[in-house]
């Protein structure tokens, strides 16, 4: 089984990632790594503070590197998915409120911290993901609180139990609490 595991800047991929491979004894492969070190970008951008992704070049490799029983985790791979490469995705989400700590905490500059969580709201990462992959065999999990709940969820889902996705509508939460311009301005 090659599992995917991506989402928004700060919805906790990594550990998230970690976890799930150190529970189901697969191996775990950063992607964003990968992409870095084997310069599979076409440069830095610096007022977006992040580098290009070089899709063509960066797919290939995937291709050339996949193997079964590993969970690849990065951002990249809502770009990236296919079946050919993959077999399952696990879309992580975050509540907007949390993730917007989380990046802070994480010392993003308060512009990347507004684009990720734009992002998280208008849920381009899923869209992303959906535009290439199969429904039926992704699934978004919040994992804005509980990791352990959220890893349990992904190994269900992983072992063919049927499982729904986790009801996100960050746009309509942040409608709700009237903070649209807070975040989308």
């Amino acid at each position: 089984m090659k599992i995917g595991v991506t989402g928004t800047p700060g919805t906790g991929k990594t550990t998230f990632s970690k976890e799930l491979s150190r529970r189901l004894g697969l191996k775990y492969v950063n992607i964003e790594d990968i992409i870095i070190n084997e310069n599979l970008h076409m440069g830095y951008d610096e007022t977006r503070g992040s580098y290009i992704l070089d899709i063509d070049r960066a797919y290939r490799k995937m291709l050339e590197i996949s193997e079964p029983n590993t969970v690849y985790e990065g951002l990249s791979i809502a770009y990236l998915a296919d079946e050919e490469w993959l077999d399952k995705i696990i879309i992580l989400r975050c509540n907007p409120y949390v993730l917007e700590k989380r990046l802070a905490e994480k010392g993003f500059s308060p512009e990347k911290i507004r684009e990720n969580v734009a992002s998280e709201i208008l849920d381009v990462i899923p869209s992303e993901v959906y535009s290439r992959f199969d429904r039926r065999k992704t699934i978004q999990i919040d994992n804005s609180n509980d990791l352990e709940k959220s890893v349990d969820k992904a190994i269900r889902f992983i072992k063919g139990e049927e499982v729904d996705n986790d009801h996100v509508d960050w746009l309509g939460l942040v409608t709700e609490r009237n903070d649209i311009r807070r975040f989308l301005d």
